[in-house]
């Protein structure tokens, strides 16, 4: 996440590569989530610029309903 995220991987999308990815692994998982909670995560990610992977990692649990 944090590379799609803050290293631009794509030149567009990845905002939803990364919504996508996180959603696609929670249904694998048979977790259920929010998805708005998710794309919450993401724009917080970026807006404050957060690389910390443990930070991103309890966020991304966060969303876990």
């Amino acid at each position: 996440m944090r590379a799609i995220l803050l290293d631009r991987v794509f030149e567009k999308g990845n905002k939803r590569t990364a919504s996508a990815l996180i959603m696609s692994i929670l249904e694998i998982h048979k977790e259920g989530y929010d998805p708005k909670k998710v794309d919450d995560v993401i724009v917080e990610i970026i807006k404050n610029n957060i690389n910390n992977i443990n930070k991103i990692r309890r966020m991304i649990k966060n969303v876990i309903r």
